[in-house]
């Protein structure tokens, strides 16, 4: 069951156009709240609290819990670490290399404003409220490298196998890119000379040029493949929303948001791999020594959606608040570009092929589903406050669709979606502690349960969702115990004025994440694995000012 947790096989779930699969949705569709400083140090526990402009993308009647006009701007930086194991042969038992790496990068999670206007009414309608707030919803930032020594198998031999299954010719292979865009690494390995032709089969340079009792074409005895697996995803998710709040006897708050998503993702991985040992080819009738490899593959993706939002808060005896909001789905537009690309060197020379300059831009369309949060909290005047939020998404409603309607090529991985996602819970708890009139302290928690759900046939039999065709009968639906842990604390200072600032640090603990750099290719050979363990640090200042 653990290898079910989060794994993905990059070469097999290419980012490649036209593969789009429920990661990619899920990529796309997931949050991680951020905000003021104030909001994620009390772990974003703001359904039934308001008042911060941190809190207004969860609950839009926040923005009316105040009297007053505020601006706030929240300067941040984002570390992320990474800790990856790399096992080139999983069922020999061996322990595998493991690396660390981390990134920081500068953000911006929180910059907007609201303007209160008051009606002067003692009862009633006493104040209404409007704003624009730039939160941030997701960052994606990691650089995860792994590497190893391997004799069991070869991305080179992967790459044969691929050519093999294609049927196709030795012109074809070196000819234009190939319609299949799924081929293009077989192609490029093919005209960059680390898969060749023996007269019968295809073969990798670091394979043997005979088969094994097996049927394969095994690595060379004692290649001692040098192995090197490197994944660079960067961007952002940040949500831009239009509120409007109002606020009825400082009892009953409602609000409304109207949102719009804008996301980037940039995202390269790369293969290398290396025969210290050399090994001698001819090319042309020239001998050539094998040195390295290369395979690159990046996808740049700029989408852009908009979905509406409603909120309320109750206050039924002093000091208890309660609060509940419901977001739409997201309609988003996205637009990708991408390319696969490769490298290998020999003495004396180097070869590069790439993909297709003129097709590499597919746009398509996205809905995620929809969100609701419900919360609770307890105020003590000049001591502090309690906060705890819940809130549910259901990532089975997920769909792609075609630019032109419908769901067209994208039918297969809608039907995975609905198979293999379903309901994340999310629980968020907060408090406050007043010390005297000025200074606050503050901590919050959270846990994220996975959206991602394991499926069994009717003889209990562990279903891979890459294999679905949507055809198959599904029995059980387990969802996987992979849980994403944030734990954060801040201090705050109020001035006797209209300055505020705050402060923030949070730590977020992803599930472990297997990878598998290229499919198992043959009779008994295992693909190398990849244990990754990530982790976010993220320290947020907010300067704010009341009007």
């Amino acid at each position: 069951m653990k290898k079910i947790l989060l794994s993905l096989s990059l070469a097999a779930a290419a980012v490649l156009a036209a593969a789009q699969d429920y990661t990619d949705a899920l990529l796309l569709s997931e949050s991680n709240y951020y905000g003021t400083a104030r909001s994620v140090a009390m772990g974003n526990a703001f359904t039934a609290l308001g008042g911060d402009l941190g809190s207004i993308g969860i609950n839009p009647a926040g923005s009316a819990v105040n009297n007053y006009s505020q601006f706030t701007f929240s300067p941040g930086i984002s570390i992320s670490g990474i800790s990856s194991n790399y096992n080139p042969a999983p069922a020999a038992g061996d322990a595998g290399k493991t690396t660390g790496n981390s990134w920081a990068r500068a953000t911006m999670p929180n910059i907007g404003f609201t303007i209160n206007v008051s009606t002067r009414n003692r009862s009633g309608l006493k104040n209404y409220t409007m704003g624009f707030i730039a939160n941030s919803t997701n960052y994606y930032t990691s650089d995860l490298r792994a590497s190893g020594v391997n004799n069991t198998s070869s991305y080179m031999g992967y790459l044969a196998a691929m050519a093999n299954d294609s049927g196709l010719s030795d012109e074809a292979l070196g000819g234009d890119p190939l319609g299949d865009v799924s081929l293009w690494p077989a192609q490029i390995g093919f005209i960059n000379y680390i898969v060749n032709s023996n007269g019968t089969d295809y073969v990798g340079i670091a394979q043997e040029n005979t088969r094994d009792i097996m049927g394969n074409y095994p690595v060379v005895t004692g290649a001692n493949l040098a192995q090197s697996f490197n994944r660079v995803r960067k961007g952002h998710k940040h949500d831009y929303v239009f509120n409007l709040g109002f606020n009825f006897s400082d009892m009953f708050f409602i609000g409304a948001n109207l949102g719009m998503v804008s996301t980037r993702i940039d995202q390269t991985w790369s293969f290398s791999e290396e025969f210290p040992a050399g090994r001698t080819i001819e090319i042309d009738n020239v001998s050539y020594t094998f040195k390295e490899m290369q395979m690159t593959q990046w996808s740049v993706i700029d989408a852009s959606g908009f979905y509406a939002k409603i909120g309320v808060i109750a206050v039924p005896v002093p000091g208890l608040r309660i609060g509940a909001a419901i977001q739409t789905p997201t309609a988003t537009v996205i637009k990708e570009e991408w390319n696969v690309y490769g490298d290998a060197w020999f003495t004396g020379m180097k070869k590069h092929a790439d993909g297709s300059e003129s097709s590499n831009i597919y746009q398509y369309r996205l809905t995620s589903p929809f969100r609701a949060n419900f919360g609770l909290a307890y105020t003590l005047p000049g001591l502090g406050l309690l906060s705890a939020d819940y809130e549910l998404v259901d990532y089975s409603d997920m769909r792609f669709k075609e630019m032109r309607g419908g769901e067209g090529s994208f039918t297969y991985a809608n039907q995975r979606s609905r198979a293999f996602t379903g309901v994340q819970h999310n629980l968020r708890i907060g408090a406050e502690a007043r010390l005297g009139q000025l200074v606050s302290l503050r901590a919050g928690y959270n846990l994220k349960t996975s959206p991602e759900y394991a499926r069994y046939d009717a003889n209990g039999n562990y279903m891979d969702p890459y294999s679905y065709d949507g055809t198959q009968v599904l029995a059980s639906k387990e969802a996987l115990k992979a849980f994403t842990h944030a734990v954060s604390a801040g201090i705050g200072y109020n001035s006797t004025g209209s300055f505020f600032c705050d402060l923030a640090l949070r730590g977020t603990f992803f599930p472990d994440e297997y990878i598998y750099p290229y499919p198992t290719y043959g009779a008994g050979i295992d693909s190398p694995e990849i244990l990754s363990r990530s982790r976010m640090w993220d320290i947020i200042l907010t300067l704010g000012w009341r009007f």
